[in-house]
């Protein structure tokens, strides 16, 4: 037995060695000395604002533990290097800025995940009626369309094979594992609400029921309110509002024009999810999330707050062709073919959904 320790000792002096190696290479490669432009190629941030999120999620991460050798900087730079760039963990990590080890990329990711959805969580948020009038009058300039306050829809965020048990709820229609994602935005690629709990066999109107904007609208309009909704495709249901288009209308009858009108406005929240994707590619289905469910949802959190903290930052968008390439396609959304129960408590809803929705098109589209 004796005769194996020296081997044993070398191994552990050369483990050492390397681990003092990785730390010298992270304080001699400060990222943060890179050019402006390269710097935000790489985190999707410019330098100014990257300090100001390590200086609000600092007092958030952990000190101490001995899988947090590495500085609470070089944590937060870790998880928004994968995030923007959905690299797998072992290619972050042996990033010459980051240099951590792959099981120290995965505990930087879920622990600076939390910290972005615990102390910036605020950054998403629904509208208050006061705030309605002016994001009416923006859309009313943009589209034409009358009384909207923000648009709805859903995108799949591909993720890892989840286990047998519940694989089932997140293989989708396409044929791939994903959480089926939904994002209400407002103008300027505002996220207002983000639901990323339920698999990609879910449908989108189920999704909605779930959510908290749902029942906020629905207050509302109990409240009085009867001149305010979103736009959503086919795939919802139509209710006072959410306004959806009409199916099958014959050409050039004012239901037509109705529909046209509505597409355009609706490519808001495709533009919206294509900046969030191209800001974040771990978020792009060649990437695949490769984590159980819970943990993609929070890092799908993550990246929204972290979408809207930039919005909010005025940082500059990525360039158009990457936008573009990650808007999801119109006829991407399966759930457009299938048109949503309606639960009987929603039914005394739908004559007023419908009277809504057609005096709409009576006042702005004959």
């Amino acid at each position: 037995m004796a005769r194996f320790l020296p081997v044993l000792e070398h191994e552990r002096e050369e483990n050492n060695y390397l681990r003092r190696i990785k730390r010298r290479m992270r304080e001699e490669n400060d990222p943060f000395n890179l050019r402006d432009d390269r710097f935000m190629e790489l985190f999707r941030f410019n330098k100014a604002t990257m300090r100001e999120l390590i200086e609000l999620l600092e007092p958030h991460l952990i000190l101490g533990a001995r899988v947090h050798k590495t500085s609470k900087q070089h944590r937060i730079l870790a998880a928004i290097r994968f995030f923007a760039s959905g690299s797998y963990q072992r290619c972050v990590g042996q990033d010459c800025f980051v240099n951590l080890s792959q099981s120290q990329i995965s505990l930087a990711i879920t622990e600076v995940a939390a910290a972005i959805e615990n102390r910036l969580g605020d950054f998403i948020a629904f509208p208050n009626p006061e705030e309605y009038a002016a994001i009416k009058t923006t859309f009313m300039e943009r589209y034409n369309v009358p009384g909207v306050i923000g648009f709805v829809d859903g995108t799949h965020i591909a993720i890892t094979k989840p286990t047998l048990n519940i694989e089932h709820q997140y293989l989708n229609r396409k044929g791939f594992h994903s959480k089926n994602v939904q994002i209400v935005c407002g103008p300027n690629n505002k996220i207002f609400g983000i639901n990323a709990a339920h698999g990609g066999a879910t449908h989108d109107a189920f999704i909605w029921r779930q959510s908290n904007i749902a029942r906020i609208l629905e207050q509302r309009f109990t409240g009085g309110d009867r001149t305010s909704w979103l736009l959503g495709d086919s795939g919802y249901p139509l209710q006072p509002y959410v306004i959806t288009p009409v199916r099958n209308p014959a050409d050039g009858t004012p239901e037509h024009r109705f529909n046209i009108a509505h597409r355009r406005a609706r490519s808001c929240v495709e533009r919206c999810i294509g900046v969030l994707k191209a800001r974040f590619r771990c978020l792009i289905q060649e990437r695949v999330l490769k984590y159980a469910p819970v943990k993609a949802g929070s890092i799908i959190n993550a990246c929204a707050i972290l979408h809207n903290f930039m919005v909010a930052r005025n940082v500059p968008l990525p360039p158009e062709h990457e936008i573009l390439e990650h808007m999801d396609d119109p006829g991407d959304n399966d759930d457009d073919d299938l048109v949503p129960e309606q639960p009987p408590n929603e039914a005394r809803m739908i004559n007023v959904a419908l009277e809504t929705r057609a005096r709409l098109i009576r006042q702005h589209f004959n």
